[in-house]
């Protein structure tokens, strides 16, 4: 695993053997490297649990517009309790907002929210209501949603005690650009500062998550066609597996525990210079989910993905397997931060076929 490659610097991903209690390899894998895969979250705090109970959270901002006293605070009992540490907001009027500045060099965007990027924010939340979340740049909404405390962030059987996840399948509203654009400070707002976006408002939001979408987050071996296997890679059929498991550390210090994983395989053929790996020539990817088939990750779990090949005879890159702790293949609204444990990775080849 030392060889494999992350597809992005460590601002965005991680890759890092661990060890040590909990960190023990595959039974009948001992010796075999366990390494964390993980994306970040690119909101440092988004977790809340660096925060003190009854103020507001770093970088969270309330905006009075007037009425009643509202109300910004972690809470960690009660109702509307997420996990753990949770942020709680009260308005009580279309002017209020909860503000976030995203590009506030200290408690802000990690990679700064960067111009001309794409982002994706993702959060869980609890309302006996409606909520509003925006993006504006303090004096023009960019593109705000509203959504509910109902069923799959519906008005069906809305409820303080039904924990849903942004984005819900249900939202009204105008999305916002596609990519960021250049003014010195963007918010993520709850609440609008177009008034007639907005209303009374209450919730507890917890796992804030920014995740940049316009990037790929894999990690990577290239094989050429004899040394870097211990026999040829003729063409067959192949199978790829890894071992993987919930990392032990998720859910403290602002991380999150990967629910959906994307293997690949990928090979076949020559670019038209005849000298690189041609990504598009052949491909097999498959996604794994968290609880689906029996797996809960709890323990090590054994994954694969299945692909034919006609293989060039070359000492040209011919081959590559990856693996990706999140859902990549239906969009950027699958993606998500989260970590996953990997392990003891092997490539069989099947010259008859697939048992």
């Amino acid at each position: 695993l030392a060889k494999w490659a992350a597809d992005q610097p460590t601002t965005y991903m991680n890759y890092e053997q661990v060890s040590g209690t909990g960190y023990e390899p595959p039974s009948g894998h001992d010796g075999a490297d366990v390494y964390r895969l993980e994306i970040k979250n690119l909101v440092a705090n988004g977790d809340f649990e660096n925060s003190t109970i009854g103020a507001a959270p770093s970088g969270w901002v309330l905006f009075p517009g007037g009425g009643s006293p509202d109300t910004l605070e972690i809470v960690d009992s009660g109702s509307g309790k997420i996990y753990d540490k949770t942020m709680h907001l009260k308005l009580d009027n279309a002017l209020d907002r909860v503000d976030f500045n995203v590009r506030d060099t200290v408690n802000g965007a990690i990679d700064g929210f960067l111009e001309n990027s794409s982002y994706l924010v993702r959060f869980n939340y609890r309302t006996p209501g409606a909520l509003v979340f925006e993006l504006n740049d303090t004096s023009v909404s960019l593109g705000w949603l509203k959504f509910f405390g109902g069923e799959n962030g519906g008005k069906t059987n809305i409820t303080i005690t039904n924990l849903l996840e942004f984005p819900p399948a249900e939202l009204k509203g105008s999305f916002p650009d596609e990519t960021v654009g250049s003014a010195s400070d963007y918010y993520f707002s709850f609440g609008s500062v177009d008034s007639g976006n907005s209303g009374p408002q209450e919730g507890y939001i917890d796992n804030f998550r920014l995740i940049r979408t316009d990037l790929k987050y894999r990690l990577r071996l290239l094989l050429n066609y004899a040394d870097d296997t211990s026999e040829p890679l003729i063409s067959g059929s192949y199978r790829f597996s890894v071992y993987v498991k919930r990392d032990p550390s998720a859910g403290t210090n602002n991380r999150f525990a990967s629910n959906r994983i994307s293997l690949g395989i990928t090979g076949g053929g020559v670019s038209s210079s005849g000298m690189d790996f041609d990504e598009s020539s052949f491909s097999n990817y498959h996604q794994y989910y968290d609880g689906v088939d029996g797996q809960d990750w709890s323990d090590w779990s054994r994954v694969s993905v299945d692909l034919t090949l006609q293989i060039p005879n070359s000492s040209s890159r011919v081959m590559e397997v990856s693996i990706c702790p999140t859902d990549d293949s239906q969009g950027a609204l699958y993606l998500n931060a989260g970590s996953i444990l990997v392990s003891a990775p092997s490539l069989e080849l099947f010259p008859d076929g697939f048992p």
